[in-house]
C-alpha cells in the first residue's frame, strides 16, 4: 500500500490527534471548572458559555473515538497488506495495536509508513555466519562434513 507524501503527512497529523487530544481535554475539563460560577442558591448556575463548549467538547470528543478507532482499523490492514514486514512482525504490530493503541500508533507510523526503506535506506540484514566463526563450513553449502564423533555433553 503506497501512500503520497501528502497523505503521509495528513495520516501522520490524524495519528498525532488523539494524544494532542487526551492534554487538551484534560486542560479544558478544568478550565471549564475553574469558570463555573457558583449561583444564589443552593444549586449552582450553569453559565451559557460553558454549556455550549461542553456540547463542542462532547462533539470533537465522539470524533477523536471514531478517528482512533478507524487508525486502528486502518493500521491493522496496512501491517497485514505491508511487503517489507516479514509474518512475525506482523503479528507483533497487529499485537501491539491493540494493546497500545494510540501510542503504538504513531512509531508505526514513523518507522514503516513516513520511512522509506529503499535502496537508499536498506533494513539490516543478519549474515547466516558471524563473522568470529572465520572460514567454517556450511551445512546448506555441498562440502558440508558432518562431525566424527558427537560433542561430549558430560
Amino acid at each position: 500500500m503506497e501512500l503520497s507524501k501528502r497523505q503521509k503527512i495528513l495520516l501522520g497529523v490524524a495519528t498525532g490527534w488523539p494524544i494532542v487530544y487526551i492534554f487538551i481535554f484534560v486542560l479544558l475539563i478544568f478550565g471549564m471548572i475553574a469558570m463555573s460560577n457558583p449561583g444564589s442558591g443552593g444549586g449552582r448556575e450553569l453559565d451559557p458559555l460553558l454549556g455550549g463548549g461542553m456540547l463542542v467538547l462532547f462533539a470533537v470528543h465522539f470524533f477523536t473515538i471514531f478517528l482512533s478507532l478507524a487508525l486502528t482499523v486502518f493500521y491493522i490492514v496496512h501491517a497485514v497488506k505491508h511487503q517489507r514486514l516479514d509474518s512475525n512482525m506482523r503479528v507483533v504490530w497487529i499485537i501491539l495495536f491493540f494493546f497500545g493503541g494510540m501510542i503504538t500508533e504513531p512509531i508505526y507510523w514513523y518507522l514503516e509508513v513516513w520511512k522509506e526503506k529503499g535502496e537508499n535506506n536498506p533494513v539490516p540484514q543478519l549474515s547466516p555466519k558471524p563473522a568470529s566463526m572465520g572460514q567454517t563450513q556450511d551445512f546448506r553449502s555441498g562440502t558440508y562434513v558432518p562431525p566424527n564423533e558427537p560433542p561430549d555433553w558430560r
